[in-house]
């Protein structure tokens, strides 16, 4: 019989925290993966999992699960915030970037991609 399925809910979720904590991501998703019952706290951890993997979208989904099946836990709902905001700070740059077209010598698009080249001009006739 293998030893997490031997502990309770909360204590699989107890040793994914711990896994996690000592950077043990993987480790901690193949705990989580044991578990068959969703629960608030069970979405956050993956959440946080998603997090080290930098898959901030499905973070974003878990995030919201943990929120929507824990409403009044204020971890969780601040944790969401503070990932909305980033995601709403990300757009506002991706705005800034289409804005920061110029025009070229003949009338073309300039479009600037960054300091690893000056420009490159795309003419749109």
């Amino acid at each position: 019989m293998n030893y997490e399925n031997e502990l309770s809910y909360e204590e699989q979720l107890d040793r994914a925290e711990k896994e996690l904590a000592e950077g043990y991501h993987d480790y901690a998703q193949a705990i989580i993966n044991l578990i068959p019952v969703k629960s608030a706290r069970k979405c956050y951890i993956q959440s946080e999992i998603y997090a080290r993997k930098q898959w901030y979208n499905e973070q974003l989904k878990q995030l919201k699960a943990a929120v929507k099946l824990a409403p009044k836990n204020e971890t969780y709902k601040e944790k969401l915030a503070e990932l909305e905001g980033l995601k709403n700070q990300n757009k506002s740059k991706k705005k800034k970037t289409k804005k920061q077209m110029g025009k070229g010598l003949n009338g073309e698009d300039k479009l600037f991609l960054g300091a690893c080249c000056e420009f490159f001009t795309v003419c749109f006739h």
